[in-house]
């Protein structure tokens, strides 16, 4: 049950980088769907990526995910919000008056989290992240979470001690995170 743009929730928020780590295992992610299923009064999810909002909801859609409460699309370009996921105005006008953002940066996926935080309002450590070494930038700016491992490649680099690395691909590495976390799944 996805959130109204100013419902706010207490709890948690779950933020999955749709780009490469979810997709690959389907039991592990109908596990996830099931958790997330379960937890979906007290967890917001949001998913990040960056692709526009048609590719999104193409994916979201051809692969039976979740709708999120929270789509963050074009790398932090657009915030928009369950049920019907429009642009949030807010954020645009907030997002067109920073000259020093280069849409589709870090800076700006930052930039759209931290505007994400204060209207969940959400500490960092409400919020477990999930994502590959295209976000590592986020777990450096003090954000906990999950790095995924790529199919090809594990990420060697070294990680500050707010980060689980997880040794399982796709959902599964997402699951083993959030118990790992204790973020509210056994």
């Amino acid at each position: 049950m996805a959130v109204a743009q100013h419902e706010i929730l207490p709890g948690k928020a779950l933020i999955i980088n749709l780009n490469k780590i979810l997709l690959g295992n389907k039991n592990s992610l109908q596990e996830l769907n099931w958790m997330l299923t379960a937890k979906r009064m007290s967890i917001v999810l949001i998913y990040l990526t960056e692709q526009n909002m048609a590719s999104a909801w193409d994916l979201i859609g051809r692969e039976n995910l979740l709708h999120p409460d929270v789509l963050v699309t074009e790398s932090g370009s657009e915030v928009r919000w369950s049920p019907d996921y429009s642009i949030d105005q807010e954020w645009e006008r907030y997002n067109s008056e920073q000259p020093f953002l280069n849409s589709g940066n870090v800076s700006s996926i930052e930039l759209a989290l931290r505007y994400l935080r204060d209207k969940l309002r959400l500490k960092k450590r409400d919020i477990v992240l999930c994502g590959n070494n295209e976000i590592l930038p986020l777990f450096e700016a003090g954000y906990q979470g999950v790095l995924m491992r790529d199919k090809h490649k594990l990420n060697k680099y070294p990680l500050p001690n707010w980060v689980y690395k997880a040794a399982k691909p796709y959902a599964g590495g997402i699951l083993e995170g959030l118990k790992h976390y204790n973020f509210g799944i056994k």
